[in-house]
């Protein structure tokens, strides 16, 4: 999950600075690319993830994740068209991707750290989980 978040920020900052230069129509749909690349491979791995640990209850796990993925996606078109105004594509993609990057590093490395700890205290997570 860490180079996938690596791809989207990275994705975020390509399309945002490839945009605002107004390269070549390739340029920021490669950074699209990219950004969806990771998006996707981090869905997948925060699935699995969930899956692994949750076990018999990971259905009610998966739909709390995925209601949040949808507040998330539902209420991001209400600020953008402003956040693009206001910082133009470049910046506006680079404050995506140091988000993206300051949520997703240091997610990934409390979990690393304290997820075992955090699976033998949960009632619900898989006996195979801890």
């Amino acid at each position: 999950m860490a180079p996938a978040t690596l791809c989207l920020a990275a994705g975020m900052f390509w399309y945002g600075w490839s945009a605002q230069s107004r390269l070549h129509w390739i340029m920021p749909n490669i950074g699209c690319s990219i950004f969806v690349g990771g998006a996707l491979v981090c869905t997948i791995s925060v699935n699995a993830y969930i899956v692994d640990t949750y076990g018999h209850y990971s259905a009610s796990a998966l739909a709390a994740v995925s209601t949040l993925r949808c507040v998330a996606g539902f209420t991001f078109p209400i600020f953008a068209p402003y956040l693009y105004q206001r910082l133009e594509y470049g910046w506006a993609g680079s404050l995506l991707g140091f988000i993206a990057l300051g949520v997703g590093l240091p997610a990934i490395l409390m979990l690393a750290k304290y997820g075992k700890a955090l699976r033998e205290r949960s009632p619900y997570a898989a006996a195979g989980a801890k």
